[in-house]
Protein backbone atom coordinates (compact mmCIF):
# COMPACT_ATOMS: atom_id res chain seq x y z
CA UNK A 1 0.00 0.00 0.00
CA UNK A 2 2.16 2.89 -0.92
CA UNK A 3 0.60 5.00 1.80
CA UNK A 4 -3.07 4.60 1.12
CA UNK A 5 -5.45 7.33 0.19
CA UNK A 6 -4.02 9.98 2.36
CA UNK A 7 -2.33 13.18 1.28
CA UNK A 8 0.78 15.09 2.29
CA UNK A 9 0.18 17.75 4.99
CA UNK A 10 2.77 20.23 3.76
CA UNK A 11 2.12 22.82 1.08
CA UNK A 12 2.31 21.49 -2.49
CA UNK A 13 5.65 21.70 -4.20
CA UNK A 14 6.44 24.54 -6.56
CA UNK A 15 5.16 23.72 -10.06
CA UNK A 16 8.75 23.98 -11.24
CA UNK A 17 10.33 21.93 -8.46
CA UNK A 18 8.16 18.99 -7.44
CA UNK A 19 9.74 16.32 -5.23
CA UNK A 20 11.14 13.30 -7.03
CA UNK A 21 9.39 10.31 -5.47
CA UNK A 22 9.60 6.60 -6.25
CA UNK A 23 7.48 7.28 -9.32
CA UNK A 24 8.87 10.34 -11.08
CA UNK A 25 8.51 11.75 -14.57
CA UNK A 26 7.80 14.78 -16.70
CA UNK A 27 4.64 16.88 -16.40
CA UNK A 28 3.37 20.08 -18.01
CA UNK A 29 3.57 22.96 -15.55
CA UNK A 30 2.03 26.43 -15.72
CA UNK A 31 2.71 29.26 -13.26
CA UNK A 32 0.30 31.78 -14.81
CA UNK A 33 -3.00 31.71 -16.68
CA UNK A 34 -1.31 32.80 -19.92
CA UNK A 35 0.13 29.41 -20.86
CA UNK A 36 -0.92 26.51 -23.05
CA UNK A 37 0.45 23.45 -24.78
CA UNK A 38 -0.29 22.30 -28.33
CA UNK A 39 -1.00 18.60 -28.83
CA UNK A 40 -0.31 17.33 -32.38
CA UNK A 41 -2.20 14.67 -34.30
CA UNK A 42 -5.49 13.97 -36.05
CA UNK A 43 -7.42 13.60 -32.86
CA UNK A 44 -10.92 14.87 -33.64
CA UNK A 45 -12.38 13.04 -36.65
CA UNK A 46 -14.05 10.23 -34.73
CA UNK A 47 -14.59 12.08 -31.43
CA UNK A 48 -18.09 13.38 -30.70
CA UNK A 49 -20.69 13.60 -27.98
CA UNK A 50 -21.98 10.26 -29.23
CA UNK A 51 -18.77 8.50 -28.14
CA UNK A 52 -15.80 10.17 -26.47
CA UNK A 53 -13.69 10.18 -23.32
CA UNK A 54 -11.42 12.95 -22.04
CA UNK A 55 -9.17 12.38 -19.04
CA UNK A 56 -6.15 13.89 -17.29
CA UNK A 57 -4.33 14.09 -13.98
CA UNK A 58 -4.31 17.59 -12.46
CA UNK A 59 -2.53 19.19 -9.52
CA UNK A 60 -3.62 22.73 -8.64
CA UNK A 61 -4.74 24.94 -5.77
CA UNK A 62 -6.65 27.44 -7.93
CA UNK A 63 -10.37 27.59 -7.22
CA UNK A 64 -11.39 29.84 -10.12
CA UNK A 65 -12.59 28.21 -13.37
CA UNK A 66 -9.62 27.07 -15.48
CA UNK A 67 -9.23 24.99 -18.62
CA UNK A 68 -7.74 21.50 -18.62
CA UNK A 69 -8.35 20.34 -22.21
CA UNK A 70 -9.50 22.53 -25.10
CA UNK A 71 -10.52 21.81 -28.65
CA UNK A 72 -9.69 25.27 -29.96
CA UNK A 73 -12.22 26.13 -32.68
CA UNK A 74 -12.93 29.87 -32.69
CA UNK A 75 -15.39 31.29 -31.86
CA UNK A 76 -16.40 28.12 -30.00
CA UNK A 77 -14.77 25.24 -28.16
CA UNK A 78 -15.10 21.64 -29.29
CA UNK A 79 -14.89 20.86 -26.42
CA UNK A 80 -13.54 22.62 -23.35
CA UNK A 81 -13.03 20.53 -20.21
CA UNK A 82 -12.49 22.72 -17.15
CA UNK A 83 -12.57 22.78 -13.38
CA UNK A 84 -13.72 25.53 -11.04
CA UNK A 85 -14.65 25.45 -7.38
CA UNK A 86 -13.87 21.69 -7.42
CA UNK A 87 -16.62 21.18 -10.03
CA UNK A 88 -15.85 19.71 -13.45
CA UNK A 89 -17.46 21.45 -16.43
CA UNK A 90 -17.72 20.81 -20.14
CA UNK A 91 -18.62 23.24 -22.93
CA UNK A 92 -19.07 21.94 -26.48
CA UNK A 93 -20.34 24.35 -29.12
CA UNK A 94 -18.84 25.69 -32.35
CA UNK A 95 -20.59 29.06 -32.11
CA UNK A 96 -19.24 30.17 -28.76
CA UNK A 97 -22.80 30.40 -27.52
CA UNK A 98 -25.19 27.88 -26.02
CA UNK A 99 -25.12 26.14 -22.63
CA UNK A 100 -22.43 24.11 -20.96
CA UNK A 101 -22.75 21.35 -18.39
CA UNK A 102 -21.33 21.48 -14.88
CA UNK A 103 -21.15 18.72 -12.30
CA UNK A 104 -22.75 19.45 -8.94
CA UNK A 105 -20.11 17.32 -7.20
CA UNK A 106 -17.70 19.36 -5.03
CA UNK A 107 -15.43 16.56 -3.82
CA UNK A 108 -12.00 18.28 -3.53
CA UNK A 109 -9.76 18.09 -6.60
CA UNK A 110 -8.04 21.49 -6.28
CA UNK A 111 -6.24 20.87 -2.99
CA UNK A 112 -2.69 20.78 -4.35
CA UNK A 113 -2.57 16.98 -4.72
CA UNK A 114 -2.76 14.81 -7.79
CA UNK A 115 -6.33 14.01 -8.86
CA UNK A 116 -7.64 12.19 -11.91
CA UNK A 117 -10.60 13.70 -13.74
CA UNK A 118 -12.52 12.27 -16.67
CA UNK A 119 -15.56 13.13 -18.77
CA UNK A 120 -17.30 10.40 -20.78
CA UNK A 121 -19.86 10.98 -23.55
CA UNK A 122 -22.05 8.03 -24.48
CA UNK A 123 -24.88 8.69 -26.94
CA UNK A 124 -25.14 12.21 -25.55
CA UNK A 125 -25.15 11.20 -21.88
CA UNK A 126 -22.37 12.84 -19.83
CA UNK A 127 -20.61 11.09 -16.95
CA UNK A 128 -18.07 12.94 -14.81
CA UNK A 129 -15.39 11.07 -12.83
CA UNK A 130 -13.17 12.13 -9.96
CA UNK A 131 -10.34 9.81 -8.96
CA UNK A 132 -12.00 6.89 -10.69
CA UNK A 133 -15.45 7.38 -9.15
CA UNK A 134 -18.45 8.61 -11.15
CA UNK A 135 -20.37 11.57 -9.77
CA UNK A 136 -24.13 11.38 -9.25
CA UNK A 137 -24.88 13.86 -12.04
CA UNK A 138 -27.33 12.96 -14.79
CA UNK A 139 -26.66 15.33 -17.67
CA UNK A 140 -27.33 15.01 -21.38
CA UNK A 141 -26.12 16.94 -24.43
CA UNK A 142 -28.98 18.69 -26.20
CA UNK A 143 -27.80 18.03 -29.74
CA UNK A 144 -24.84 16.00 -31.09
CA UNK A 145 -21.52 17.85 -31.28
CA UNK A 146 -18.35 16.98 -33.22
CA UNK A 147 -14.79 17.52 -31.99
CA UNK A 148 -12.73 19.89 -34.13
CA UNK A 149 -9.83 22.31 -34.19
CA UNK A 150 -6.44 22.21 -32.50
CA UNK A 151 -6.14 20.33 -29.23
CA UNK A 152 -4.56 22.37 -26.45
CA UNK A 153 -3.77 21.70 -22.81
CA UNK A 154 -4.36 24.42 -20.23
CA UNK A 155 -5.44 27.13 -22.69
CA UNK A 156 -7.94 29.69 -21.46
CA UNK A 157 -11.21 30.21 -23.32
CA UNK A 158 -13.91 32.77 -22.66
CA UNK A 159 -14.30 33.53 -18.96
CA UNK A 160 -12.40 30.36 -18.07
CA UNK A 161 -8.72 31.13 -17.58
CA UNK A 162 -5.66 29.14 -18.47
CA UNK A 163 -4.62 26.37 -16.10
CA UNK A 164 -2.26 27.08 -13.18
CA UNK A 165 -0.62 23.98 -11.81
CA UNK A 166 0.51 20.69 -13.32
CA UNK A 167 -1.04 18.38 -15.94
CA UNK A 168 -0.14 14.78 -16.65
CA UNK A 169 -1.55 11.80 -18.54
CA UNK A 170 -3.97 13.71 -20.78
CA UNK A 171 -5.86 11.32 -23.07
CA UNK A 172 -8.65 11.56 -25.61
CA UNK A 173 -10.66 8.58 -26.82
CA UNK A 174 -13.16 8.13 -29.62
CA UNK A 175 -15.04 5.63 -27.45
CA UNK A 176 -17.06 5.88 -24.26
CA UNK A 177 -14.81 4.26 -21.68
CA UNK A 178 -16.50 2.14 -19.02
CA UNK A 179 -16.50 2.92 -15.30
CA UNK A 180 -14.14 0.00 -14.71
CA UNK A 181 -11.71 1.22 -17.35
CA UNK A 182 -11.70 4.75 -15.93
CA UNK A 183 -11.08 3.48 -12.40
CA UNK A 184 -8.35 0.93 -13.08
CA UNK A 185 -6.58 2.13 -16.24
CA UNK A 186 -5.92 5.69 -15.12
CA UNK A 187 -2.61 4.44 -13.70
CA UNK A 188 -1.66 2.37 -16.76
CA UNK A 189 0.84 3.34 -19.45
CA UNK A 190 -1.38 1.73 -22.14
CA UNK A 191 1.19 -0.29 -24.05
CA UNK A 192 0.40 -1.39 -26.71
CA UNK A 193 -1.87 1.49 -27.76
CA UNK A 194 -5.54 0.48 -27.25
CA UNK A 195 -8.18 0.86 -29.92
CA UNK A 196 -10.02 4.19 -29.82
CA UNK A 197 -7.20 6.23 -28.26
CA UNK A 198 -6.54 9.37 -30.32
CA UNK A 199 -4.40 11.35 -27.87
CA UNK A 200 -1.91 10.17 -25.26
CA UNK A 201 0.11 13.20 -24.23
CA UNK A 202 3.68 12.74 -23.08
CA UNK A 203 6.20 15.44 -22.23
CA UNK A 204 9.84 15.87 -23.28
CA UNK A 205 11.76 17.93 -20.66
CA UNK A 206 14.87 18.20 -22.85
CA UNK A 207 13.18 19.59 -25.96
CA UNK A 208 10.36 21.22 -23.94
CA UNK A 209 7.77 19.66 -26.22
CA UNK A 210 4.52 17.72 -25.98
CA UNK A 211 4.59 14.33 -27.69
CA UNK A 212 1.39 12.61 -28.80
CA UNK A 213 2.20 8.93 -28.48
CA UNK A 214 -0.44 8.30 -31.14
CA UNK A 215 1.73 9.04 -34.17
CA UNK A 216 4.63 10.53 -32.14
CA UNK A 217 4.06 14.06 -33.40
CA UNK A 218 5.39 16.94 -31.31
CA UNK A 219 3.81 20.21 -30.20
CA UNK A 220 5.06 23.40 -28.59
CA UNK A 221 4.61 24.80 -25.08
CA UNK A 222 3.87 28.49 -24.56
CA UNK A 223 4.36 30.26 -21.23
CA UNK A 224 4.77 26.95 -19.49
CA UNK A 225 7.45 24.38 -18.84
CA UNK A 226 7.93 20.62 -18.92
CA UNK A 227 9.39 19.67 -15.53
CA UNK A 228 10.36 16.47 -13.71
CA UNK A 229 8.38 15.80 -10.54
CA UNK A 230 6.57 13.08 -8.62
CA UNK A 231 3.80 11.34 -10.56
CA UNK A 232 0.49 10.04 -9.22
CA UNK A 233 0.81 6.50 -7.89
CA UNK A 234 -1.86 4.00 -6.79
CA UNK A 235 -2.97 3.67 -3.19
CA UNK A 236 -3.64 0.27 -1.66
CA UNK A 237 -6.04 -1.00 0.97
CA UNK A 238 -6.15 -4.16 3.06
CA UNK A 239 -9.23 -6.16 2.10
CA UNK A 240 -10.85 -8.44 4.70
CA UNK A 241 -13.39 -11.15 3.94
CA UNK A 242 -15.15 -11.07 7.30
CA UNK A 243 -14.29 -14.69 8.00
CA UNK A 244 -12.63 -15.93 11.17
CA UNK A 245 -8.85 -15.89 10.90
CA UNK A 246 -8.50 -12.75 8.79
CA UNK A 247 -5.96 -10.36 10.33
CA UNK A 248 -2.78 -8.37 9.78
CA UNK A 249 -0.33 -8.34 12.67
CA UNK A 250 2.56 -5.94 13.36
CA UNK A 251 5.13 -6.33 16.13
CA UNK A 252 7.28 -4.06 18.32
CA UNK A 253 4.61 -1.40 18.83
CA UNK A 254 5.39 0.22 22.17
CA UNK A 255 5.24 3.41 24.20
CA UNK A 256 1.46 3.75 24.41
CA UNK A 257 -0.86 4.07 27.40
CA UNK A 258 -4.21 5.61 28.22
CA UNK A 259 -2.23 8.73 29.13
CA UNK A 260 -1.38 9.43 25.50
CA UNK A 261 -2.33 7.39 22.42
CA UNK A 262 -4.17 7.75 19.10
CA UNK A 263 -5.50 5.04 16.79
CA UNK A 264 -6.96 5.88 13.38
CA UNK A 265 -7.77 4.39 9.98
CA UNK A 266 -9.97 4.67 6.92
CA UNK A 267 -12.70 2.03 6.60
CA UNK A 268 -15.00 0.94 3.80
CA UNK A 269 -17.46 -1.65 5.05
CA UNK A 270 -19.08 -4.31 2.91
CA UNK A 271 -22.74 -3.64 2.15
CA UNK A 272 -23.65 -7.33 2.16
CA UNK A 273 -26.74 -8.25 4.15
CA UNK A 274 -26.19 -8.38 7.91
CA UNK A 275 -22.68 -6.93 7.92
CA UNK A 276 -23.61 -3.49 9.27
CA UNK A 277 -25.41 -4.99 12.25
CA UNK A 278 -22.56 -7.03 13.76
CA UNK A 279 -19.49 -6.03 15.82
CA UNK A 280 -16.16 -5.97 13.98
CA UNK A 281 -12.60 -5.28 15.07
CA UNK A 282 -10.79 -2.39 13.40
CA UNK A 283 -7.55 -2.04 15.43
CA UNK A 284 -6.47 -3.79 18.62
CA UNK A 285 -3.34 -4.36 20.67
CA UNK A 286 -2.30 -7.40 22.70
CA UNK A 287 -5.25 -8.90 24.59
CA UNK A 288 -7.64 -6.04 24.12
CA UNK A 289 -5.39 -3.25 25.33
CA UNK A 290 -6.79 -1.28 23.60
CA UNK A 291 -9.38 -2.22 20.96
CA UNK A 292 -11.18 0.11 18.52
CA UNK A 293 -14.30 -1.57 17.18
CA UNK A 294 -17.25 -1.03 14.93
CA UNK A 295 -19.96 -1.99 17.40
CA UNK A 296 -22.78 -2.42 14.89
CA UNK A 297 -25.53 -0.11 13.67
CA UNK A 298 -23.01 2.66 12.82
CA UNK A 299 -21.71 2.96 16.38
CA UNK A 300 -18.09 2.78 17.49
CA UNK A 301 -16.74 1.40 20.74
CA UNK A 302 -13.36 1.22 22.43
CA UNK A 303 -12.07 -0.86 25.31
CA UNK A 304 -8.81 -1.01 27.25
CA UNK A 305 -8.16 -3.93 29.63
CA UNK A 306 -11.86 -4.47 30.20
CA UNK A 307 -12.76 -0.79 30.50
CA UNK A 308 -15.31 -0.36 27.72
CA UNK A 309 -16.63 2.87 26.23
CA UNK A 310 -19.58 2.79 23.82
CA UNK A 311 -20.43 5.70 21.56
CA UNK A 312 -24.03 6.78 21.00
CA UNK A 313 -23.14 8.48 17.70
CA UNK A 314 -24.91 6.88 14.71
CA UNK A 315 -23.54 8.99 11.86
CA UNK A 316 -23.15 6.51 8.98
CA UNK A 317 -19.89 4.61 8.52
CA UNK A 318 -21.40 1.38 7.18
CA UNK A 319 -22.81 2.67 3.88
CA UNK A 320 -20.08 1.25 1.64
CA UNK A 321 -18.28 4.60 1.31
CA UNK A 322 -14.85 5.46 2.71
CA UNK A 323 -14.94 6.89 6.26
CA UNK A 324 -12.18 7.96 8.61
CA UNK A 325 -12.46 6.82 12.24
CA UNK A 326 -10.18 7.55 15.18
CA UNK A 327 -9.90 7.35 18.95
CA UNK A 328 -7.70 9.59 21.10
CA UNK A 329 -6.68 8.83 24.71
CA UNK A 330 -5.57 11.84 26.74
CA UNK A 331 -4.91 11.16 30.44
CA UNK A 332 -7.76 8.68 30.48
CA UNK A 333 -10.23 10.84 28.60
CA UNK A 334 -11.48 9.19 25.41
CA UNK A 335 -12.54 11.03 22.25
CA UNK A 336 -13.94 9.19 19.24
CA UNK A 337 -14.00 10.73 15.75
CA UNK A 338 -15.94 10.05 12.56
CA UNK A 339 -14.71 11.73 9.37
CA UNK A 340 -12.67 14.25 11.33
CA UNK A 341 -15.49 15.32 13.67
CA UNK A 342 -15.54 14.31 17.33
CA UNK A 343 -18.58 12.54 18.69
CA UNK A 344 -20.55 14.15 21.51
CA UNK A 345 -19.84 11.27 23.90
CA UNK A 346 -18.30 11.85 27.34
CA UNK A 347 -16.03 8.83 27.82
CA UNK A 348 -13.24 7.98 30.24
CA UNK A 349 -10.98 5.06 31.26
CA UNK A 350 -8.37 4.86 34.04
CA UNK A 351 -5.23 6.89 33.33
CA UNK A 352 -1.89 5.14 32.83
CA UNK A 353 -3.10 1.74 31.58
CA UNK A 354 -0.35 0.06 29.48
CA UNK A 355 -0.44 -1.81 26.16
CA UNK A 356 1.25 -4.82 24.68
CA UNK A 357 3.65 -4.68 21.73
CA UNK A 358 1.62 -6.48 19.06
CA UNK A 359 -0.85 -4.66 16.82
CA UNK A 360 -3.69 -6.55 15.17
CA UNK A 361 -5.62 -5.02 12.25
CA UNK A 362 -9.06 -6.17 11.13
CA UNK A 363 -9.29 -9.32 13.23
CA UNK A 364 -9.95 -10.46 16.76
CA UNK A 365 -12.22 -12.57 18.96
CA UNK A 366 -14.94 -9.91 18.94
CA UNK A 367 -15.47 -10.12 15.18
CA UNK A 368 -13.50 -9.89 11.95
CA UNK A 369 -13.87 -6.85 9.74
CA UNK A 370 -15.70 -7.28 6.43
CA UNK A 371 -14.49 -4.70 3.93
CA UNK A 372 -11.38 -2.61 3.31
CA UNK A 373 -9.08 -0.77 5.73
CA UNK A 374 -6.25 1.56 4.82
CA UNK A 375 -3.87 4.12 6.28
CA UNK A 376 -3.92 2.48 9.71
CA UNK A 377 -1.95 4.73 12.07
CA UNK A 378 -0.96 4.43 15.72
CA UNK A 379 0.59 7.32 17.67
CA UNK A 380 2.11 7.44 21.17
CA UNK A 381 0.59 10.87 21.69
CA UNK A 382 -2.86 12.40 22.02
CA UNK A 383 -3.50 13.98 18.62
CA UNK A 384 -5.45 17.22 18.67
CA UNK A 385 -8.86 17.64 17.08
CA UNK A 386 -7.40 19.70 14.24
CA UNK A 387 -4.66 17.12 13.62
CA UNK A 388 -7.17 14.29 13.42
CA UNK A 389 -9.40 16.30 11.10
CA UNK A 390 -6.93 17.85 8.68
CA UNK A 391 -4.13 15.27 8.68
CA UNK A 392 -6.40 12.35 7.86
CA UNK A 393 -5.81 13.22 4.18
CA UNK A 394 -2.05 13.63 4.62
CA UNK A 395 0.53 11.29 3.13
CA UNK A 396 2.80 10.20 5.95
CA UNK A 397 6.36 8.95 5.41
CA UNK A 398 6.70 6.83 8.55
CA UNK A 399 9.25 9.11 10.25
CA UNK A 400 6.80 11.54 11.87
CA UNK A 401 7.28 12.28 15.57
CA UNK A 402 5.41 9.90 17.91
CA UNK A 403 4.15 7.71 15.05
CA UNK A 404 4.70 4.04 15.95
CA UNK A 405 2.70 2.21 13.26
CA UNK A 406 1.67 3.01 9.68
CA UNK A 407 0.25 0.34 7.40
CA UNK A 408 1.77 0.18 3.95
CA UNK A 409 3.24 -1.92 1.18
CA UNK A 410 6.57 -1.52 -0.51
CA UNK A 411 5.80 -2.74 -4.01
CA UNK A 412 3.51 -1.75 -6.86
CA UNK A 413 0.75 -3.74 -8.50
CA UNK A 414 0.47 -6.71 -8.88
CA UNK A 415 1.12 -6.90 -5.17
CA UNK A 416 1.53 -10.05 -3.04
CA UNK A 417 -0.01 -9.69 0.41
CA UNK A 418 3.31 -10.76 1.98
CA UNK A 419 4.70 -7.26 1.26
CA UNK A 420 2.51 -5.52 3.84
CA UNK A 421 4.81 -3.64 6.22
CA UNK A 422 4.86 -1.23 9.12
CA UNK A 423 6.30 1.85 7.42
CA UNK A 424 7.67 3.13 10.72
CA UNK A 425 10.08 0.28 11.50
CA UNK A 426 9.91 -1.37 8.02
CA UNK A 427 9.21 -4.75 9.55
CA UNK A 428 6.98 -7.05 7.47
CA UNK A 429 3.52 -7.70 8.82
CA UNK A 430 2.11 -11.17 9.34
CA UNK A 431 -0.92 -11.68 7.13
CA UNK A 432 -3.44 -14.37 8.06
CA UNK A 433 -6.60 -15.77 6.53
CA UNK A 434 -8.04 -14.41 3.32
CA UNK A 435 -6.71 -10.86 3.56
CA UNK A 436 -5.97 -9.27 0.19
CA UNK A 437 -4.54 -6.01 -1.11
CA UNK A 438 -6.70 -3.93 -3.45
CA UNK A 439 -6.23 -0.54 -5.16
CA UNK A 440 -8.07 2.41 -3.69
CA UNK A 441 -10.05 4.40 -6.29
Amino acid sequence: MSTPASRHPSAPASPEEGPLGESAGAVLSFRTTAGWGNVPGKWAASVSTQAATFEAWIRTTVKDPQTIILGSHSPGATPRISVGGDQISVYWNTSGEGPGWTSADTTPITDGRWHHIAVVFDQGAITFYKDGVATADQLTVGSPQQAAGDLQLGAGFGTTTGFVGQLYGARVWSVARTAGQIATCRWAQLVPIPSGLTVAASFDPVKQEIVNLIGNGTGSVSNGKVVPTDLPVPSWALSFSGTTGDSVSMSDISGLSTTAATFECWMKMSTAAGVAGRPQTLIRQALGAPELMYAGDDKLSVSWLGNECDSADTRPVSDGAWHHVAVVFDHGYVTLYKDGVATADSLQVPDGLPTGTALLIGGGPDGTFDGDLYDVRVWKCARTASEVSSFRYATLQGNEADLVALSGCEQVYPLPVSYVVNQVNHQPAQVSGRVGVVPVP
